[in-house]
């Protein structure tokens, strides 16, 4: 819920939410737990701090956005936000996991923006690991479903570090 934390700005006296931010990795499971959580509280089943914890966690977290200089201190805090959004719910699924693939894609994507999307990725939650396109993505130049669904794949026998799938 949303409480002005700045001169001239309006409160909405804790009548507003806000699902969504910036810049996330971890996008619509998110705003999927953001909203998990909306529901929560608009059933009654979570309660909504009182306006001055509101306002010191806001204070708070403005403050810890100034340290996150790196795509891995972005990636830890997003992680921290969704487990703490997940033990709010009581959400089953823990998704910690999905902190060393991000970093993992972060790295692939600083090393070569256009072969990032050539790497293989080990499932979080089957242990399966995905296909190896036959053609570098870059030249996929046709991404309908049609397309994607009759592309041959290999099946992939690398080594894998951190959840991350490297080379292929």
């Amino acid at each position: 819920q949303w409480y002005g934390t700045r001169a001239g700005t309006k409160d909405t006296d804790g009548n507003l939410f806000y699902i969504g931010m910036t810049d996330q990795f971890y996008t619509y499971t998110m705003f999927m737990m953001q909203g998990l959580w909306a529901v929560h509280v608009i059933k009654g089943i979570l309660s909504v701090p009182s306006r001055e914890k509101c306002v010191a966690q806001i204070d708070k977290c403005l403050e810890e956005d100034k340290l996150l200089t790196d795509y891995n201190k972005q990636i830890d805090n997003q992680a921290e936000y969704m487990e703490r959004l997940r033990q709010d719910t009581g959400h089953p699924v823990c998704l910690k996991g999905c902190a060393d693939m991000f970093k993992g894609w972060e790295n692939d994507k600083h090393e070569d923006i256009l072969t990032y999307r050539d790497k293989t990725h080990k499932n979080l939650f089957t242990g399966v690991v995905s296909p190896v396109l036959t053609k570098p993505w870059v030249k996929l130049l046709d991404d309908s479903l049609k397309t994607y669904l009759s592309m041959e794949y290999v099946e992939y026998k690398g080594a894998q570090t951190n959840g991350h799938i490297n080379g292929h």
